[in-house]
């Protein structure tokens, strides 16, 4: 959609000052940023008149690693995007859409000119009534999401990945519901049907990471966030007697609930944070390895290697010039 474009193309004040600054990021939301800091996006700049919102990405620079307080949508209109989710690397390209949830941790690297990527904003919490029988015509995986995106106490780290060139039909609409938004037209009453028809047409995803609860278990989540605070020093066996539990029934309802081991829940936690650290600070990975309650830097080094396939030596040079 060239209209779509041409409106994308436009270099606004916050891309002015990145370019200028040769693709350093501009904090513009104030947003708290720190050595082992992930900050949360708020959703009161976005949500004024309605409980779907659209913005353009920045460029000329990368994004540094946060959270959401909304189900947020990426879609790649041209170009390309590298996505860090939860550790885990994508390349984002044209046509395809990415969908998060709030918990999901991102950033991805500096984007140029023709990397022009659209987000566009669901308020979970106000959502009209029916809002999932209005879209049921989808498939099944965005139906889960969006249950459980629903469900206050879930796990609310699910991503989904679609290739919307599978159905070229749905690329029109939300093209459409994209230049709607950005340029300002009213009513909003029909940016949120259009929503609604575009995540009815969605094909299935490509990708699909979903650690959904059967049930919401507010003790498993509140382990989970005693493993997130005390990720450094804590094992199964203390986990198990703080909370009461048989340490292999807690191991099995742990798996059941994330889909993830003890251990693999301990590995994400410790990988996501000596990535921040290698990016906000100029520790050594010896120092980093101790704060993530290593005894030396050769685990943390085996950890880089098994889920990313690099050293934290090469990630940090990797990602040089990505300080939060």
């Amino acid at each position: 959609m060239e209209k779509l474009r041409s409106l994308l193309l436009q270099e606004d004040q916050i891309e002015i000052q990145q370019r200028l600054n040769r693709g350093k990021n501009v904090n513009y939301m104030g947003l708290g940023y720190g050595p082992g800091i992930i900050p949360k996006i708020p959703r009161s700049d976005f949500f004024k008149n309605s409980w779907v919102s659209v913005t353009k990405q920045h460029r000329y620079s990368y994004m540094p690693a946060h959270t959401h307080s909304f189900i947020e949508f990426n879609y790649q209109f041209s170009g390309r995007s590298i996505q860090q989710l939860n550790g885990h690397e994508y390349t984002l390209k044209p046509g395809e859409l990415l969908v998060m949830d709030r918990s999901l941790i991102q950033r991805y690297g500096y984007m140029g000119t023709n990397d022009l990527l659209v987000n566009v904003l669901l308020d979970i919490d106000n959502l009209p009534t029916g809002f999932i029988s209005d879209i049921k015509p989808a498939n099944g995986g965005l139906i889960r999401f969006m249950y459980n995106a629903l469900t206050q106490r879930a796990n609310h780290d699910n991503y989904l990945i679609y290739d919307l060139n599978k159905a070229p039909e749905g690329i029109v609409i939300w093209e459409e519901l994209m230049y709607y938004v950005l340029a300002d037209i009213r009513p909003c009453e029909t940016s949120q049907l259009l929503m609604k028809a575009a995540l009815s047409c969605l094909p299935d995803p490509q990708v699909m990471h979903m650690n959904v609860l059967n049930t919401p278990d507010r003790t498993i989540n509140d382990v989970m966030e005693y493993i997130n605070q005390h990720f450094g020093e804590v094992s199964l066996d203390e986990v198990s007697q703080k909370f009461n539990y048989n340490k292999n029934y807690l191991g099995n309802k742990l798996k059941q609930s994330t889909g993830m081991s003890f251990g693999e829940l301990l590995d994400r936690k410790r990988l996501l944070t000596a990535e921040s650290l290698l990016l906000d600070t100029n520790w050594t990975t010896d120092k980093i390895a101790e704060h993530l309650g290593y005894q030396n830097a050769s685990s943390l080094f085996r950890l880089f290697k098994n889920r990313l396939g690099i050293t934290p030596t090469t990630f940090r040079k990797n990602h040089h010039g990505e300080l939060n």
